[in-house]
């Protein structure tokens, strides 16, 4: 496991010592992120998990916030929501695909396909890539979703 660039000949011993120091300071939270970039490129498989850090905190008042890798490449898969339910976090942090996405939630309920992110836009300066991603009824198939949603 590498963090910003550093390594460690035992990161899941390290990181464990810190999630227990932690503890004794009964945060409101900590968040977590599970890479899913290299560089300036997605990784697609990753062996890395948070887990073992996760389980540390049950039984805890520490709220564990996680991100990375709850979205498919495609835009299309959502494990978010299982990831809550089956009690491996209290929440999930989408993080690019919210900044391309600024009607994200209303896209998750009516299952409509997400923006792509352009990480080439990511820290640079102007609005492209912050502020000029298109909500769902601008994108060619929104009025579709749209028109379930007044069904519903």
């Amino acid at each position: 496991m590498r963090v910003q660039d550093s390594g460690d000949s035992d990161p899941y011993g390290l990181y464990t010592y810190l999630v227990e120091e932690l503890k004794a300071f009964e945060l409101a939270y900590i968040h977590f992120i599970e890479p899913r970039v290299k560089g300036n490129t997605d990784r697609e498989e990753v062996n890395d998990t948070i887990e073992p850090f996760t389980k540390l905190l049950k039984g805890t008042k520490t709220v564990v916030i996680t991100a990375g890798g709850f979205i498919d490449h495609s835009g299309k898969t959502n494990d978010g929501p299982k990831t809550i339910t089956d009690g491996a976090a209290d929440m999930v942090a989408y993080g690019r695909w919210a900044l391309a996405n600024p009607d994200m939630l209303k896209r998750f309920k009516l299952q409509a396909p997400l923006n792509r992110y352009d990480r080439d836009t990511f820290y640079v300066p102007g609005p492209k890539g912050y502020t000029d991603y298109p909500f769902l009824e601008e994108t060619e198939h929104g009025s579709k979703y749209y028109e379930i949603e007044a069904e519903v």
